[in-house]
């Protein structure tokens, strides 16, 4: 009885680091609000492409619709731990905008430079 126990008890110790440490969110991938409105016939949202580059960093593809065409631009793609950011270039409709956010394992919750909390659900691309 007391060897069951031994063994119980040294399985138990050896595999608790496993099940205490959390892995973090995949970072890559497509991250997207962007939807088609009936009522005004507009797209709107965000949507943005993730992916590593030869650097070890990350680049983001952003596209913003306001109710047109996206506006859109590869822009570095900052992350620590789970929060991330990036900002538009100078020029064009958004330039120098920053926005911040927080990965999580299904989506990407940004901040809006008007304090606006916005949820972009990882998965497919709209134009998919």
């Amino acid at each position: 009885m007391r060897y069951w126990f031994l063994v119980v008890l040294t399985l138990l110790l050896a595999t608790s680091p496993a099940f205490a440490q959390t892995s973090a969110p995949k970072i890559t991938g497509v991250y997207s609000s962007l939807r088609y409105n009936k009522e005004g016939g507009d797209l709107l949202g965000m949507e943005l492409l993730v992916f590593p580059t030869k650097a070890g960093g990350y680049s983001a593809f952003v596209q913003i619709a306001e109710g047109g065409a996206p506006f859109t631009r590869v822009v570095p793609f900052f992350v620590e731990g789970s929060r991330i950011s990036f900002v538009i270039p100078l020029e064009g409709a958004f330039a120098e905008m920053r926005f911040e956010g927080e990965l999580k394992e299904t989506s990407l919750i940004i901040s809006l430079p008007n304090k606006e909390k916005q949820t972009l659900r990882r998965g497919k691309s709209y134009w998919q």
